[in-house]
């Protein structure tokens, strides 16, 4: 890279789709803007950005890249048109390009890695977003009872998905785990140097969770890679959680670790969640050729729930990035105690939504992305699914020593260690 004013370096998973998109898009929207909405006080405000788009497939990377910078020219012609600042030359200097990941094996992330490390001297964000479910099929009479009895209940925490069990893979770890958590992991590990190496004196680590996470689906320790369980993408969105808080818990030096060394960027982990948004995740895999009728069906099901009051439904994918880039971009906490974007005013105010900061109460959490009846987005931090008592913490580190353990057992065998 070459040597010019310090930049953005972001990394997102998974970034041709979905909530990954919705990150990409989010971030060009907000820093080409002097002041971003998300983050008014953010140390990353008039930076140059690169953005990496971390895919398996080339060909929906570089089509993605194509929608990102045409949505990212209608916006900043919609704010000339009326008068609203943009940061001069953002487009000029945006760097906007594809790196091959597949998270399904050590090899493969260890080869990302060493692509990005020779690229760049450092990183500012990793965006551990990507995300697969071995969904095979719906419960019709079960979903069809839900919808008509709890419609609300239905549109967040669905009860029919049918998953299947028992995959893993050529390294027998388990598949769903392996590429929603651990291939994550081994980015993160690896990338610490990096992260730290940022220029801004801060670095973040966000890690994608869902409305979803259910601890009654993760049987830890006994099935800590979720091969057994019939709800290995819950299992494993909890486990995400987990190991999330857990590590931001080791690199503050609250727990087994050095934390912040002087002279390095304060580097930290924090867990969010899109709220829910439209997605083909499980449509693509149970009706290839028909998805687009369980699509529409469920976005319909989204915006007449959102309307009934619920605020767990940002439903666009841009939406529903607002909790990553808030914390991504918002300056660090000064205690565990995370900050907040406060709801905005009710319907009937004609004021628009505010986001000024607020705080939560200390301990694990996670930040979600909401929106109002107009579908005015905000954030919202909460505990993690379990509560986040003492209990969870334990649990949460000894996930994280049980992940080191493995990876340094298998990308010790590719290092040849």
């Amino acid at each position: 890279m070459a040597d010019g004013p310090k930049r953005v370096i972001a990394i997102v998973t998974g970034a041709n789709s979905g909530v990954g998109y919705g990150i990409s898009l989010r971030l060009l929207f907000q820093l080409s803007s002097p002041t971003p909405s998300d983050a008014p006080l953010t140390p990353f405000a008039g930076a140059p950005l690169t953005l990496i788009l971390a895919c398996r497939s080339p060909q929906r990377a570089h089509a993605a890249r194509e929608r990102l910078l045409a949505e990212l020219d209608r916006e900043l012609a919609r704010r000339r048109r009326k008068g609203e600042g943009v940061v001069d030359g953002f487009k000029q200097d945006l760097v906007l390009e594809f790196v091959k990941l597949d998270l399904g094996g050590t090899r493969e992330c260890l080869d990302f890695v060493e692509e990005v490390r020779s690229r760049y001297p450092y990183v500012t964000h990793l965006f551990c977003n990507a995300g697969l479910g071995t969904f095979t099929g719906i419960n019709w009479p079960a979903a069809i009872g839900q919808i008509l009895t709890h419609p609300i209940a239905a549109a967040t925490a669905p009860n029919f998905k049918l998953q299947s069990s028992g995959e893993t893979t050529a390294e027998g770890v388990g598949w769903v785990w392996q590429a929603n958590v651990f291939g994550h992991y081994i980015l993160a590990s690896e990338f610490l140097p990096h992260l730290r190496r940022s220029p801004f004196r801060a670095a973040r680590i966000l890690w994608t969770s869902s409305l979803e996470a259910y601890p009654s689906s993760y049987a830890f320790p006994s099935d800590w890679q979720a091969i057994r369980t019939p709800k290995s993408y819950e299992a494993s969105k909890y486990a995400t959680e987990l190991l999330g808080a857990a590590l931001d818990e080791k690199l503050r030096g609250k727990g087994e670790g050095e934390g912040k060394v002087k002279g390095e960027a304060e580097l930290r982990s924090f867990v969010v969640h899109p709220g829910i948004v439209a997605s083909s995740i499980m449509s693509d895999s149970i009706l290839p050729g028909l998805g687009w009728v369980v699509d529409y069906c469920m976005l319909a099901l989204f915006y007449l729930v959102r309307l009934l009051g619920s605020p767990n439904h940002p439903i666009t994918p841009l939406k529903g990035a607002v909790s990553a880039t808030h914390v991504a971009l918002s300056p660090s906490p000064s205690s565990t105690a995370p900050l907040s974007c406060t709801p905005p005013p009710s319907p009937d105010s004609p004021s628009p939504a505010p986001a000024p900061h607020a705080r939560a109460e200390a301990g694990p959490h996670k930040y979600g992305s909401c929106a109002d009846q107009r579908g005015r987005e905000y954030v919202l931090a909460t505990p993690l699914a379990g509560g986040g008592g003492e209990e969870e913490w334990e649990k949460g580190r000894r996930l994280l020593g049980m992940c080191e353990e493995l990876r340094r057992e298998l990308c010790g065998r590719e290092k040849g260690e």
